[in-house]
């Protein structure tokens, strides 16, 4: 087990996708620790970069594949992340929009019904969004907050995603982003709350 993990990982990252069906189809669990710190191939996919559209269909037929092996898409490593929390880190927005898409829009079957934790925390207390806005993608934080990501979770050390974001990147607008969705997204319970 433990040698076919280790063949595993330079595959996943090389795009080897015959060779990587071919392992996760020999009876290797496909939830199984394959890296130091416990990530299973999904979460070891999602981390991968998603910088071109060469990267963006390779990532997307690696995700599939691995989908095909009924994987845990909330399963997480030894610091508490989850696949989506290291789709988030590495930007790899076509991975979080598989997450997303096969768990809460079009349910894929071979998940059993699984519903993706989009508010799940690290160790740290980060959520993905978190993750999202502290790198910068700005992207992944709009699927986020669209999906139902909750914005105003603090870290362990009290920092919300948009105090995150800005703290991080000062010139971007993902702060505001997250600021104007908190507000709207406020005005609209209050509608709710005084209708």
């Amino acid at each position: 087990m433990k040698r076919a993990a280790i063949v595993l990982i330079p595959k996943i990252k090389k795009y080897k996708l015959n060779e990587v069906t071919n392992i996760l189809n020999s009876d290797f669990p496909t939830d199984y620790p394959i890296t130091d710190t416990k990530m299973p191939s999904l979460s070891l996919a999602c981390s991968l970069s998603d910088d071109t559209e060469a990267h963006h269909q390779m990532n997307r037929k690696l995700l599939e594949a691995i989908f095909e092996q009924s994987p845990d898409i909330n399963c997480k490593d030894s610091f508490e992340r989850t696949p989506l929390h290291h789709a988030c880190n590495s930007g790899n927005l076509t991975a979080v929009c598989m997450l997303l898409e096969h768990s809460l829009y079009k349910p894929n079957p071979k998940l059993n019904g699984q519903k993706l934790e989009i508010n799940a925390v690290t160790i740290g207390g980060e959520t993905p969004l978190l993750k999202a806005a502290g790198q910068g993608n700005i992207d992944a934080v709009i699927e986020l907050l669209q999906a139902g990501c909750d914005p105003t979770i603090l870290d362990n050390r009290g920092i919300d995603a948009a105090k995150h974001a800005e703290n991080v990147h000062r010139k971007s607008n993902i702060h505001v982003i997250i600021r104007t969705f908190i507000g709207s997204d406020k005005s609209t319970n209050d509608d709710k709350n005084t209708g």
